[in-house]
C-alpha cells in the first residue's frame, strides 16, 4: 500500500498561490504572492525543487 505524505501549512500556501494564478510562476512571483512574512527565496526555491 502506498503511503502519502502530507503538506505542511506552508507548503500548502504555495501550492494554493500556484493552483489560484492556474499557470507556471516564477520563485520571486510566489513570494510576491504569499502573505506577509514573506517567505525567504531559498525556502521557495528549495520546495519548488524537491516538489
Amino acid at each position: 500500500m502506498k503511503e502519502f505524505n502530507t503538506l505542511t501549512h506552508g507548503e500548502m500556501q504555495i501550492m494554493n498561490i500556484l493552483w489560484d494564478k492556474g499557470c507556471g510562476m516564477t520563485t520571486h512571483e510566489i513570494i510576491d504572492a504569499y502573505p506577509e512574512p514573506h517567505p525567504a527565496y531559498s525556502t521557495i526555491a528549495t520546495f519548488m525543487k524537491n516538489h
